[in-house]
């Protein structure tokens, strides 16, 4: 089964999609990590490390979805697509799916919901 997280965002901000790549088995090392829109079969963002070192990693986005939006952030724990200013449309499920060397390939779904600035005046 594949977990889903559910990740808020304000409007116009930055989002943050986690996704974990670290292998279970540490002789194993990432290949590839792609994103897609939970029914898209054409991945929105790729971070190709396939032959290369981690830092000199390959990375793709689609300009239709998030283009120079987006940027995939690998040191933090778990590693995430950040995406900056936020829009309505950016909602919805995505999928992240991290291949392997050695180990299967992972899935995590991430279910973005994106959330007007007016709501925090209900704390006030």
């Amino acid at each position: 089964a594949v977990s889903t997280v559910t990740v808020e965002a304000v409007l116009g901000r930055t989002a943050t999609l986690p996704c974990d790549i670290e292998p279970e088995e540490l002789n194993d090392r990432v290949y590839m990590v792609l994103w897609f829109r939970e029914s898209a079969g054409k991945p929105l963002y790729s971070y190709d490390v396939r032959g290369r070192q981690f830092s000199k990693a390959l990375y793709w986005s689609e300009t239709s979805a998030f283009g120079p939006r987006a940027y995939f952030v690998t040191i933090s724990k778990p590693a995430a697509l950040s995406v900056d200013n936020i829009q309505l449309d950016d909602e919805g499920v995505y999928r992240c799916r991290v291949d392997f060397q050695n180990s299967p390939t992972r899935n995590h779904r991430i279910n973005l919901t994106v959330t007007a600035r007016q709501t925090a005046m209900n704390y006030l």
